[in-house]
């Protein structure tokens, strides 16, 4: 496992994040001090899902930020889809205010905002699907590009609603 953390350790860790305990988490997190970075980023459970992906499964805003501010990657893939964080929100957070909030900590944190997984998706496209339209625009805003493969196998029409 390495650097001074025990396996232990990094299972406290996996544990406060999948029980959404942000007292512990920080607690764990301050222990580290100077580590926390390269324990967050190598910290994986036994599906190879990373603590962020973890965070943002649970909805875990508060654990989210605090692994951000740990300085955790939010483009470290996870899982056999190879998705991020950042394209796991629009699945797995159904308030959109706690997900618009989660996006813009993760794309503050240099989160690549068009990366496609390998079934092709992108963040953009996961929240076109399953979200509102606040949190699309905000993607968008931020630098979504439109015109990536799987948004042209299914199209992404800008007035959903024409008038006749």
């Amino acid at each position: 496992m390495g650097g001074g953390v025990s396996k232990d350790q990094r299972e406290a860790l996996l544990n406060s994040v999948r029980k959404g305990d942000i007292y512990r988490l920080r607690a764990h997190l301050e222990h580290m001090r100077g580590s926390a970075a390269r324990v967050i980023n190598g910290t994986r459970d036994s599906d190879d899902i990373n603590l962020l992906c973890i965070a943002v499964r649970r909805a875990s805003e508060p654990c989210l930020l605090a692994l951000l501010e740990a300085r955790g990657d939010p483009n470290q893939v996870c899982g056999q889809a190879k998705s991020t964080p950042l394209l796991l929100v629009a699945e797995h957070v159904g308030d959109e205010l706690s997900a618009l909030s989660m996006v813009r900590a993760m794309l503050d944190a240099k989160a690549n905002i068009n990366y496609c997984n390998v079934f092709g998706q992108t963040p953009l496209y996961s929240c076109a699907v399953r979200t509102g339209e606040t949190l699309l625009a905000y993607m968008i805003k931020r630098g979504a590009k439109v015109n990536n493969h799987w948004n042209k196998i299914f199209v992404l029409d800008p007035n959903p609603n024409p008038q006749p």
